[in-house]
């Protein structure tokens, strides 16, 4: 929320006086809807993991399953009297045996499920943080439609534009004057010239 806050205060600031009661406005309600997006994420990511945790869950059984057949296997050629015994015995031997091969394993099989369950809360992410980023510029966007300019800038923007027309007017008199001196002959006294003024407003 902070870089949310800190984005929707720079654009405010960064408003033209006129649309500064209407900016933060938005952004208010911009903020709003961030609350309600972003709980609405971490219950995505929750819900997310959880099944993720599930299908840990679920690869876990079959593979350790799978790793003590062969133990299992030994243990029911036991048979005759003192054959449960037996079969315990053998049974527990094959754990201390391979206990750390099972285990490696298994702990490779939840680490390739913590990568699915990575990726899958990203595109969680990716997909509710682009909805609220959409949602944030459709809110924004709005400050451009209908917008009314404060009478000073508009003032202002005139103001310029006279200027400018003055100084384009100052340029094109020059470019007059520099193109036209060399056509009155090298004797014309420069004092005698014909000073042509530009049209004043």
């Amino acid at each position: 929320m902070a870089s949310i806050n800190k984005l929707l205060k720079d654009f405010e600031d960064s408003a033209a006086q006129g649309l500064k009661d209407r900016t933060k406005m938005q952004g208010e309600q911009c903020l709003e809807e961030a609350h309600v997006a972003l709980k609405k994420t971490m219950e995505v990511v929750r819900e997310t993991m959880n099944n993720e945790q599930k299908e840990i869950s679920r690869c876990m059984a079959p593979h350790v399953q799978a790793q003590l057949t062969d133990g299992y296997d030994r243990a029911m050629e036991e048979r005759g009297p003192g054959s449960v015994a037996r079969q315990k015995a053998v049974f527990h031997d094959f754990i201390n045996d391979c206990k750390d091969e099972i285990f490696d394993d298994g702990a490779d099989v939840v680490m390739e499920r913590l990568t699915k369950a990575a990726d899958a809360v990203g595109e969680a992410l990716d997909m509710s943080l682009g909805q609220l980023a959409q949602k944030i510029e459709v809110n924004l966007s709005v400050l451009w439609e209908g917008t009314r300019d404060d009478t000073v800038q508009v003032k202002a923007r005139k103001d310029i534009m006279t200027i400018v027309k003055v100084v384009l007017q100052h340029v094109d008199f020059w470019n007059t004057a520099r193109e036209t001196r060399p056509a009155m002959g090298a004797n014309t006294n420069d004092d005698s010239m014909e000073v042509l003024q530009p049209t004043s407003y």
